[in-house]
């Protein structure tokens, strides 16, 4: 019975010219060089609901957020937990018994059209990493892999919005302050 819905929306898919998620990507890369330009210092993000079993690691939605938050700030960008339109961090942590796995999505709003020239908007992801790991029972494991992919978000987002620099000429600082 699966297999037949799988099949029914293959199928759909092929029929309606409708992108499948790679073409989404495809998409959304091609409308930036990395998927991250925002052109802002903030990044915003969301940490998905902690499983049981990432709990009875040691695990808190806190604690994640704590490190995600540290990170950002460390990394000299100010961490915001509204989502806005112009994209955001997903944070995803699931455990299942001795094994954990991360994965960090930056999602924002793309725009594709389909065969036929229609125009349709979604959000997609843009940038993707992941970590798969056994945990030991302990939940400080998952953090430092966390942070692992945490650095390779932030240098990649970095570099995709680097720094504006003042335009020659301009003092750094106030006269008389």
């Amino acid at each position: 019975m699966l297999s037949r819905v799988v099949l029914l929306m293959v199928g759909a898919v092929l029929i309606l010219g409708i992108p499948s998620p790679h073409a989404l990507a495809a998409s959304a890369a091609e409308q930036s060089k990395t998927g991250l330009e925002t052109g802002n210092r903030t990044v915003w993000y969301l940490i998905e609901e902690l499983s049981r079993q990432a709990t009875r690691t040691g695990l808190s939605e806190e604690r994640v957020r704590a490190t995600v938050e540290a990170r950002i700030r460390h990394a000299g960008l100010m961490p915001e937990l509204v989502v806005p339109e112009i994209g955001y961090l997903n944070v995803h942590i699931s455990v299942v018994g001795p094994v954990f796995s991360i994965k960090l999505s930056f999602l924002r709003p793309v725009e594709f059209s389909d065969t036929g020239g229609r125009l349709f908007s979604a959000t997609a992801a843009t940038w993707n990493r992941s970590a798969l790991g056994t945990h030991g029972g302990d939940g400080e494991q998952i953090l430092r892999s966390l942070d692992e992919k945490l650095d390779e978000f932030l240098n990649d987002y970095l570099k995709a919005n680097p720094r504006r620099r003042a335009p020659a000429g301009t003092p750094l600082r106030t006269p008389g302050r």
